[in-house]
């Protein structure tokens, strides 16, 4: 599902193709010289691949895989290659990008397989990325041409609706522009790029984290990846994190001081009761009764006072 075309062109002109559209569905698109007449006839398949009408749903003239810069390119390298981004001739208002492999039989090229990933496809993907609270990241060629973005678009539309790639340093999103451009002040060519790189930059007053991670992939991907993510992002989680701390350790110092609050009542209340009653039996009341409920040190303290008290009464019983 993440493949928006497969396709099969021959040295004698035949094109088979299965293309997916951007609501999911699949087309079938078929050209031959005789039984199209060399136009690209387009059928809507169902989900087991068959085509849904009898009649095609759309038709364009003159159409001729040989010519196209995917099957001219794969004949010229001999070899699997990756394709410049290009329009589709039937629906030029998209782009597309992915590998063309040539079919050698006897040291001849007799078709060329094609497999394409659409930009649209490709930005949707990366649109779905969170990337801090206001990063972006790009994929581009090294030529600096935009190829995916997590914000903003890729394409434009020109002549007759056709869409055509977006230099990343004309970006219509603020912060892939500034990235691209720093990238460009600091690099003679973008194409230089060969390792990973982290830099910062400011713009506009707030400061800027980079990181560029060159792509040379073996069918000539010659691509580079840009995430710039601003400052204000780390700090704000830091901050987050500052308050989350600040919250927890105001509930443990409310929580200690009920918890202290608590084990002081638990130890001043028995000494309140115990200087009340002792304040009773310096006044010569001998009916009074120290509470021994607790088994600590101030309940043996009531304890002995009991004692004390039982011997005054003894003794004033026997005066």
């Amino acid at each position: 599902d993440t493949v928006a075309y497969i396709s099969v062109g021959t040295k004698d002109g035949l094109f088979f193709g299965v293309k997916r559209m951007n609501d999911g569905k699949l087309q079938l698109r078929v050209r031959h010289t005789e039984e199209t007449h060399g136009a690209l006839y387009s059928w809507e398949l169902d989900e087991s691949g068959n085509p849904l009408t009898d009649n095609p749903i759309s038709t364009k003239p003159n159409y001729d895989p040989r010519v196209r810069p995917w099957y001219t390119r794969a004949v010229a390298a001999g070899k699997t290659v990756w394709t410049g981004v290009e329009s589709y001739y039937s629906s030029p208002n998209e782009l597309a990008t992915g590998p063309v492999t040539p079919i050698i039989k006897n040291g001849e090229t007799i078709g060329v397989i094609s497999t394409d990933l659409q930009l649209s496809q490709l930005s949707h993907f990366m649109k779905k990325m969170k990337i801090g609270q206001n990063g972006v990241a790009v994929l581009m060629e090294a030529s600096g041409t935009l190829i995916a973005a997590s914000k903003g678009d890729v394409t434009k539309s020109g002549a007759n609706g056709k869409a055509s790639p977006i230099p990343a340093s004309q970006s219509d999103n603020d912060s892939i522009r500034g990235a691209v451009r720093f990238l460009e002040d600091q690099f003679d060519r973008l194409e230089a790029i060969t390792d990973t790189a982290h830099l910062s930059y400011d713009r506009d007053g707030e400061r800027y984290y980079l990181t560029v991670m060159p792509y040379q992939g073996q069918q000539n991907i010659d691509w580079l990846t840009v995430i710039a993510v601003p400052e204000n992002d780390f700090l704000e989680r830091i901050s987050k994190s500052r308050r989350v701390t600040l919250i927890l350790c105001a509930i443990a110092l409310i929580l200690s001081l009920i918890f202290s609050y608590a084990i002081a009542r638990s130890i001043t209340n028995p000494l309140v009761r115990l200087t009340g009653s002792a304040r009773r039996l310096r006044s010569g009341d001998l009916d009074v009764q120290f509470e021994t409920q607790s088994t600590d040190e101030i309940g043996t303290l009531a304890y002995t006072m009991n004692d004390m008290v039982q011997g005054l009464r003894d003794r004033d019983f026997i005066r």
